[in-house]
């Protein structure tokens, strides 16, 4: 019984062996029929075009290739065959087409190294696979290549196949063969190559892209010496010569290959960049004859182009590079890398990382939103200030205007303002880590250190207008993330659709982060720094200026298209002082070119609104503005605080620190002291002149009465006896000023000026609305006379100031008022008969700028003065 077990089982072993021999040979031999004929190497050159397609099939450029020289082996120097042959095929003269010892050598240290790394190809098979076949890796095509290896070997000698090898190879930057690529990279034919020069070509044969010189020099200095050593241990050169050949510099001519097309730095990414998404590269790009179908709008590429044309069309005028991407896709629509391919290769869209001054802002307000912090909460706006921050040295921070800033400001208006010391608080209180993390979700990839200045714009190295265009491309749609990508579809020469793009969006913030982040960037634009990007239809961004005014950015968005420009000289370092008369900052030529480029790139896109933050994904709480906690019933100032539900702080207090004040008695006191003291316990007052048989000027009734407890800044109502029945003032008594804080400026000195004061004013920042009167001097209620002069201090940009009101006053009480409010005067002489018959002699007739306007700290003001 057994024997007969054990014959069964050898008969179902043989029988499988059998069947197993059977398909593999069937295998082998479908896989060698219609092996295509050896021919000459002229015979098998691939040299098809490859076409590029912008987005509505218009062509962008055509890659080909006639730099090809094919040579005899005879003008090839003998160096460079040695320095191929000890990098690439040590054996070459050795084996018959297949290295089987090569083979198992690498078979062994891949596996002890647990990985399939090591390559076995002789110059014989990689000679036959990039004549005879297409670039795909199966199984079937190393049996192709094996075969037709072996009957190269047989019917050519080992010379015949180095030379077909040495012309037909691609060695980067569209040489193919050694000829071209000599002189391409050198300026020579391939006969006087030396030995640094044919180490640098051999080197790059493995991997011409990431051993190009131009692209990668330190790589392909590396390569090159380890070329050279191989040459040395495999006793080409001598050690001498070797050490000789390391010690020279690498050397390369300038880089002369150049597109030609609508968009050439958008090609010159596709190619180096985008394509590498796809499955081929730059080699296949120049010799496969593609069909590359792109993301490329030519029409916004034209807007991009004659956007930076309107406002910066001088040679001598700053570098500008723009990226634009449709934020539900992550299609790259537009790229200006720089003003002048011909002239600057550089592509500084993907390529040249500048600092991004404030706009960066943008990434530290998404961290802090998703640590619990409101747009609402308050931060001290006083400049310079000091932070002592963990694992760093104090930091003094300044805001970029020198403005001195007023108290306490929100989140908010320090956004759309960009108030830096806002900001410096801001990262102080959540953490810099925060920070690096939100801008690595959103889509940046530079080099991020772990430095507060990071919130500011101050980063390790930069990032490039394409990442910010990227990152901001996430807020417009609604925290989900797409890659950018460039490539829509491949198609091979047949027609065979061989890559398809697909999108794979992630949901990278929350998306009421995301709707927060657009609600307060769309202020920057409506009323911050931003107003020049205006383009009349719902749009969010944000500038940013770097220090000595080296770099000034605009980056923003529009639910249909998010695009980043970025201005400044490209070596990085050159100051824009003075460029058409003013500094640039990013609220200026930035955001005039984003403006003019969105306004023509969505002319036919139907205006879309920001989608609103999801329902229930918002949250409201009334704090304190002072403490930042639960609002108590004595809270002077409280405000409505929203947040993200999902990240709302938890165990908010009640504000501790606000008591009720009781209201003093000020019956019998002075108008003067009753305010006083109601300014001392920081309540209000309002004043009601009133007869009464009290004394003139005298406290007779208040309202609340005595004892009541009241919050901080509770209007303490105050009847003055007025000792008239008509309720005039005494004379020499004066009158009182009005309370005018919170009004508009307009309506604020039409009220004091119809009282018969003269109006001055001071911006300063504040969390108001701009334009709103924040404060005034002397306070509501002060006695003074007509004609005396009332400062306003006024929300808005700081450093800036209202001229006064001073025709129909003397020269000299004109010129001592607008001097004691900082003017210079430069007076002229009015000898215009009517003004002289309607003001007298000596009086100021009008003046230059006129009252009202608003003009910069110390400016000059011309008053004509009547005369004969």
């Amino acid at each position: 019984m057994g024997f007969i077990l054990r014959h069964k089982i050898l008969a179902s072993i043989f029988t499988l062996l059998f069947g197993v021999a059977t398909v593999a040979g069937t295998f082998v031999y479908e896989s060698v029929r219609n092996l295509p004929d050896i021919g000459d190497v002229k015979g098998v050159i691939k040299n098809q075009t490859t076409y590029i397609y912008a987005a509505d099939g218009t062509v962008i450029t055509r890659l080909f290739h006639e730099n090809r020289t094919i040579v005899p082996l005879n003008q090839i120097s003998p160096v460079l065959q040695k320095a191929v042959i000890s990098v690439e095929d040590q054996r070459f003269y050795e084996h018959k087409g297949i290295d089987y010892v090569r083979i198992i050598g690498a078979l062994v240290r891949d596996v002890k190294n647990r990985e399939a790394a090591q390559g076995a190809s002789t110059i014989t098979q990689q000679y036959v696979k990039n004549a005879y076949f297409s670039p795909e890796k199966t199984v079937q095509r190393k049996i192709r290549e094996a075969f037709l290896a072996t009957a190269l070997e047989r019917n050519y000698s080992k010379e015949q196949i180095l030379e077909k090898y040495l012309n037909t190879i691609y060695f980067g930057s569209g040489a193919y063969g050694v000829e071209a690529a000599s002189e391409s990279y050198f300026g020579i034919p391939a006969t006087k190559l030396s030995v640094e020069q044919s180490a640098l070509l051999a080197g790059m044969i493995k991997n011409p892209a990431g051993y190009n010189p131009y692209k990668y020099p330190t790589q392909a200095l590396e390569r090159r010496n380890l070329v050279i050593d191989l040459m040395a241990e495999q006793g080409y050169i001598s050690k001498a010569e070797a050490k000789a050949a390391e010690g020279r510099l690498m050397s390369v001519l300038p880089k002369k290959q150049s597109y030609v097309g609508i968009a050439p730095y958008y090609a010159d990414w596709l190619i180096r960049n985008a394509l590498d998404k796809t499955g081929f590269n730059e080699k296949d790009a120049y010799s496969q004859g593609l069909k590359i179908y792109t993301t490329l709008d030519p029409k916004m590429q034209e807007s991009a182009e004659l956007a930076w044309k309107k406002y910066l069309p001088s040679p001598r005028d700053p570098d500008v590079s723009l990226v634009a991407i449709d934020p539900k896709t992550g299609a790259v629509k537009a790229m200006v890398g720089g003003k002048d391919y011909n002239k600057q290769k550089l592509n500084i869209a993907t390529q040249g990382p500048r600092q991004p001054g404030s706009a960066f802002k943008p990434f530290t307000l998404t961290a802090a939103l998703m640590s619990g912090i409101s747009p609402d909460d308050r931060f001290d706006a006083s400049s310079p200030q000091t932070f002592k921050i963990p694992g760093n040295r104090p930091w003094t921070v300044h805001n970029s205007s020198g403005e001195s800033g007023a108290g306490s400001m929100s989140l908010r208006r320090g956004t759309a303002w960009s108030v830096n010391v806002v900001y410096a608080g801001l990262v102080a209180k959540i953490g810099v880590d925060k920070v690096i993390d939100a801008a690595r979700l959103l889509g940046i990839t530079a080099d991020l250190n772990a430095n507060p200045a990071i919130t500011l714009g101050g980063l390790k190295v930069g990032v490039t207008p394409f990442e910010m265009a990227s990152a901001y491309s996430t807020f417009a749609n609604n925290g989900q993330y797409n890659e950018p990508y460039g490539v829509e579809r491949i198609d091979l020469p047949n027609g065979q659709t061989v890559y398809k793009h697909k999108a794979e969006p992630r949901q990278v913030i929350n998306a009421a982060v995301a709707y927060l982040v657009t609600d307060i960037l769309r202020e920057v634009i409506s009323g911050g720094t931003g107003t020049r990007a205006r383009i009349g239809r719902p749009a969010a961004g944000k500038t940013g200026t770097t220090q000595n005014y080296c770099d000034a950015w605009f980056c923003g968005y529009t639910p249909d298209l998010a695009a980043a420009v970025w201005v400044g000289f490209k070596d990085g370092n050159t100051p824009m002082r003075n460029i058409h008369g003013i500094k640039v900052v990013g609220g200026k030529f930035p955001a005039q070119i984003w403006s003019a480029f969105m306004k023509r790139a969505l002319k036919n896109v139907p205006e879309h609104d920001f989608a609103d933050a999801p329902r229930g994904s918002l949250t409201y709480i009334s704090l304190c503005d002072e403490s930042n906690k639960l609002a108590g019933e004595f809270c002077p100032k409280v405000s409505r605080h929203v947040f993200v539900r999902k990240y709302k702080p938890k165990n908010l207090k009640v504000c501790d620190i606000h008591k009720p004040i009781p209201v003093p008695n000020l019956i019998g006191m002075t108008q003067v002291d009753a305010i006083k003291a109601l300014t001392e316990l920081k309540l209000g007052s309002s004043v009601v002149n009133k007869p009464s048989d009290a004394p003139t000027g005298q406290v007779f009734e208040q309202n609340p009465a005595e004892g009541t407890g009241v919050k901080e800044g509770t209007i303490i109502e105050l009847s003055i006896s007025s000792g008239l029945i008509n309720n005039q003032p005494q004379s020499g008594e004066g009158i009182a000023v009005p309370n005018v804080v919170g009004l508009t400026l307009d309506q604020a000195q039409n009220e004091l000026e119809g009282s018969g004061f003269l109006v001055t004013g001071e911006y300063r920042l504040s969390d108001q609305p701009a334009g709103t009167v924040i404060g005034q001097r002397p306070p509501a209620g002060y006695m003074t006379q007509p004609g005396s002069m009332i400062t306003l201090v006024i929300s808005g940009e700081g450093g800036q100031v209202v001229v006064p009101n001073v025709i129909g006053l003397s020269e000299g009480k004109a010129s001592q008022l607008l001097q004691s409010k900082g003017f210079s005067v430069v007076v002229s002489s009015d000898m215009k008969k009517k003004n002289v018959k309607k003001y007298g002699l000596g009086i100021v007739s009008s003046q230059s700028p006129g009252s009202r306007s608003r003009v910069n700290e110390g400016s000059q003001v011309t008053i004509y003065v009547t005369a004969q």
